[in-house]
């Protein structure tokens, strides 16, 4: 039961998360057209494959048991979370500053 309940948790965690990610990159997406970022076609294909990916490890493991792996995959999720911030968006970020 423990299992079940622990199991639960972790899903609706990662839905909002899942949910926070998309809010997020449509901000940005409306922001890149507002201020004519140029390289805003390649950005937005990023976000739509973290999206996919996310979507990817959520079914995984939804149609797993809860484990140990559940845990390496949320971050798996998320260490590309933190490199897109920390690389894709930096570029834009500047790209904002210069302006």
């Amino acid at each position: 039961m423990s299992q079940q309940r622990d199991k639960a948790v972790v899903e609706r965690i990662m839905n909002l998360i899942l949910d926070d990610a998309i809010a997020h990159f449509a901000h940005e997406e409306r922001l890149f057209i507002e201020k004519s970022y140029p390289d805003r076609q390649e950005h937005a294909q990023i976000h739509s494959e973290l999206i996919d990916k996310f979507k990817l490890v959520l079914k995984e493991i939804r149609g797993s048991e809860f484990s140990r792996e559940w845990i390496e995959m949320g971050m798996t999720i998320r260490e590309l979370l933190v490199s897109h911030v920390l690389c894709e968006d930096t570029r834009y970020i500047e790209y904002l500053r210069s302006e």
